[in-house]
């Protein structure tokens, strides 16, 4: 086209507004032209417009090009341009990481988003730190009592809320919320649905559950690979490293309660945040597993899938790991686990990540295990059961022996 030629040859001798209006005539000029040719127009022109300063009509073009190309790296580069001058620093960090997506070598866009997703980390930092529930932190500290106990339990899911819904978790752990509600939950007057709400928050914050991402401009997570470690945003990484320090020794014993609810959801934290040699998160473990009260299955459903996490966490390292012992508590769990008719697909997934762990080839000299010895072992009792559950799931045990 004359007029695309004639406004790049203008734009060539940096005759910007010369420039523009050849752009406009070839784009006034056919009014059926193709997608691709007024989407370069538009973008041409887009830049013509940021040359002059001018970054709503330049905003304005690369967006009209955006719409007919969507993928058109060079109007989503001049589109953030524009964002940015204009103040609106999320919308331009959002368009820079799509352009390095597209093209990891283009250093001006790497540059640019590593400059604004600081800022607008501090950005959103500042408007965080100016919503943050602390009132709700207040409620919580007060001691607990029948007649306190509601508005406490409502505390905390309003914090959880702010934690997953939000993608305030980092902001909350920064302000010591993880310290609070292992120190309530552990507390002599925390009553059992108290206690619990706190346990639950804790692991949606621990699980990353939901706006979790969200804590850190521009984090994505990685797509998984199942035969690597999976990849967590920082928050949630932070507070499993808290959580870690803190359930320790009296604090452990503390929060294993008799109560249902409490022991399902500490299972369940215990499951993201400790590792197989930890003996006392075992141990805790093992109650939830062991739970017979009540006829309440989930909780150990729960303890089940926190063994399994574990597990999966561990072969996910490799050769990174040491290999996995049949320590007494191990042999425990899954003794208890074999004895539990209630979830019987958790269970196979519990049995063959725990045989393969201690089926690893690659030990050092007295670590050496009977795979086979140990399992038959192990299983014998359920296999002779005369109850049909119970042996259905000694079998549930042989499969992965064999697979």
């Amino acid at each position: 086209m004359e007029h695309k030629e004639a406004g790049n040859q203008l734009f060539k001798q940096q005759k910007w507004a010369e420039a523009i209006g050849a752009y406009s005539l070839g784009l006034q000029a056919i009014e059926d032209l193709p997608a691709d040719t007024r989407g370069l127009l538009l973008s041409n022109r887009s830049q013509c417009h940021l040359n002059l300063e001018d970054w709503a009509r330049a905003f304005e073009d690369a967006d009209a090009c955006l719409a007919l190309l969507p993928e058109h790296a060079k109007s989503l580069f001049r589109r953030a341009s524009a964002s940015e001058k204009l103040g609106r620093e999320s919308d331009a960090l959002a368009d820079y990481v799509r352009v390095v997506k597209a093209d990891p070598q283009n250093k001006a866009a790497v540059l640019a988003a590593q400059r604004l997703r600081e800022k607008v980390m501090q950005a959103q930092q500042q408007k965080v730190d100016e919503r943050l529930p602390t009132h709700l932190f207040d409620v919580l500290r007060a001691p607990c009592s029948d007649a306190t106990v509601e508005k406490q339990v409502d505390a905390a899911a309003r914090i959880q809320a702010y934690c997953v819904r939000r993608g305030m978790a980092g902001s909350l752990l920064s302000s010591g919320v993880v310290e609070l509600f292992v120190e309530r939950a552990s507390s002599d007057d925390a009553l059992p649905e108290l206690r619990a709400s706190l346990l639950s928050t804790l692991v949606a914050i621990a699980s990353g559950a939901e706006a979790g991402d969200g804590d850190e401009a521009g984090y994505q997570r990685p797509p998984p690979n199942p035969n690597r470690p999976l990849e967590v945003a920082p928050a949630t990484a932070d507070a499993r490293s808290r959580l870690r320090r803190l359930l320790r020794g009296q604090e452990m014993r503390r929060l294993c309660r008799p109560s249902a609810g409490a022991t399902r959801h500490f299972a369940t934290l215990l499951g993201f945040t400790h590792e197989l040699e930890d003996l006392e998160a075992l141990e805790a473990i093992h109650d939830a597993v062991a739970w017979t009260e009540g006829g309440e299955a989930d909780v150990p459903r729960a303890g089940i899938l926190a063994l399994a996490s574990m597990c999966d966490r561990r072969r996910r390292l490799g050769n990174q790991a040491q290999p996995l012992m049949p320590s007494a508590v191990v042999l425990k769990c899954m003794e208890s686990a074999l004895g539990v008719t209630t979830c019987e697909e958790q269970l196979k997934c519990l049995l063959a990540s725990v045989f393969v762990l201690l089926g690893d080839e690659e030990r050092g000299k007295g670590q050496e295990v009977d795979l086979a010895e140990l399992s038959l072992k192990m299983l014998e009792p359920f296999l002779q059961s005369q109850d049909f559950a119970l042996k259905s799931n000694g079998f549930s045990g042989l499969f992965p022996l064999f697979a």
